[in-house]
């Protein structure tokens, strides 16, 4: 009989048992306290605000915009009182 070359070793699985535990002590384990790299003066009495008044707006096209929207919004077109819609009518009229 010939020998197997392989050795067969018997495993065995080894259950985990141990549970974690967060160490009593976690002073060591807390973020450092970060500063703002600016810090706002103390004195701010002699600070004041700035005022600012903002430039008035000059609309210098603002009638010329309005006059072109109402012409486009109130457009209305009747093709009896056209005369160039009347003279092809009559055309293609003659032609059928």
């Amino acid at each position: 009989m010939a020998t197997n070359p392989l050795k067969y070793v018997k495993t065995t699985t080894v259950k985990n048992t141990a549970k974690y535990t967060a160490p009593k002590n976690t002073a060591q384990y807390t973020a450092p306290k970060l500063t703002a790299p600016y810090t706002a003066p103390k004195n701010t009495a002699k600070y004041v605000a700035a005022t600012y008044n903002a430039p008035t707006y000059n609309d210098r096209y603002g009638a010329q915009v309005d006059a072109a929207l109402n012409n486009v919004t109130n457009f209305s077109y009747d093709p009896m009182k056209d005369a160039s819609y009347q003279a092809l009518a009559q055309v293609y009229g003659k032609k059928g």
